[in-house]
């Protein structure tokens, strides 16, 4: 089965927008909106996730784990 990393980026990006992180849904959305190729995209979602996990330390944790195995799981799909 194949894992849906755009599906759960914007569901990240939905759950951000929730809790107050505008920008950051804004970010996601952008570089899928924005992307010619699926690793163009997937190299922009792991750059905005990385983004946001170094400037942004009060994200509530269920989103930081989201992000952060996302990110992870992206990182090994373009390896």
């Amino acid at each position: 089965m194949t894992r849906d990393y755009y599906g759960e980026a914007n569901a990240l990006a939905a759950d951000l927008w929730e809790v107050g992180y505008k920008q950051w849904a804004d970010k996601i959305d952008a570089v899928i909106k924005s992307g010619s190729t699926a690793t163009e995209i997937l190299m922009g979602i792991r750059w905005t996730l990385t983004q946001l996990l170094m400037s942004e330390p009060n994200v509530p944790a269920e989103l930081v784990k989201r992000s952060t195995d996302l990110r992870r799981e992206i990182e090994a799909a373009l390896s």
